[in-house]
């Protein structure tokens, strides 16, 4: 497929709470669309913000949230139009909502930037959110980790940190609906293929209100103006840490 092709089709987002099965229906979008997924956490692959924090696997969280700051305004700034200048349709989670839900869960410095963030983050044509309880969610990682050994520090809080996952869940799902005007399927009632089957006939048959899509909230346009007011106000709130980055990026 030509890029000017791939710019014909819809952008998806697929978000979700951990365990929903998002990688799993990005990848069955993909095969109907002919797309591939992107699942990093950024829409721009080059992000030079999201690279450092690839590189520096720093555990410092508010260092950590200053480098997801910034990586999240490069996105911005990176849409044009209404559109993102993206190879691929379908992006899997995004920093722009998962950071505003783990730093409200715990109470962090950085929740009002990332809040305010939100509001100009550009639109996609379709949003998609994955829900599941705790207890589906729990059954679900037990099941994965006994068949690929795997399970991240992020994972287990789910064991170890209960009120904090859902804390996040209900920030993610409340952003989800009223800024990115997301389409919500619980899959703790539904089946992957029937989460499929009901994406796949929104795409096909376009978005209408009879899809039933939530519409954005008042005031958000499909891309709001990230003008240098807002710029302003962002930078003014990340500025007094500018020497700080410096020092922990050895740039002294």
């Amino acid at each position: 497929m030509t890029r000017s092709e791939l710019l014909r089709l819809p952008q998806t987002y697929i978000e979700g709470t951990d365990c929903s099965g998002k990688d799993e229906l990005a990848s069955r979008l993909a095969a109907v669309t002919g797309d591939r997924p992107t699942r990093h956490l950024v829409v721009d692959k080059e992000n030079p913000f999201e690279k450092i924090l690839n590189k520096e696997k720093e555990e410092d969280k508010f260092f950590v949230g200053i480098l997801i700051a910034r990586a999240i305004m490069h996105d911005i700034e990176f849409a044009k139009g209404n559109r993102f200048p993206s190879d691929s349709n379908i992006q899997v989670s995004l920093h722009a909502l998962r950071a505003v839900a783990y730093e409200t869960a715990r109470g962090g410095d950085l929740t009002g930037v990332f809040q305010e963030l939100l509001k100009y983050f550009p639109l996609f044509d379709l949003t998609i959110l994955l829900t599941a309880s705790l207890e589906c969610k729990r059954e679900r990682l037990t099941k994965r980790s006994q068949t690929t050994g795997q399970a991240s520090e992020f994972d287990n809080l789910m064991f170890t940190k209960p009120d904090f996952v859902q804390k996040m869940d209900e920030v993610i799902r409340r952003h989800a609906t009223e800024d990115f005007g997301a389409v919500v399927f619980d899959t703790d009632d539904m089946s992957l293929d029937d989460v499929s089957e009901n994406a796949i006939s929104i795409l096909e048959n376009g978005f209408t209100e009879k899809t039933g899509i939530i519409k954005p909230s008042p005031g958000r346009s499909k891309v709001s103006q990230f003008n240098d007011l807002e710029k302003r106000y962002i930078n003014s709130e990340l500025e007094r840490y500018k020497n700080f980055i410096k020092k922990r990026l050895g740039k002294e």
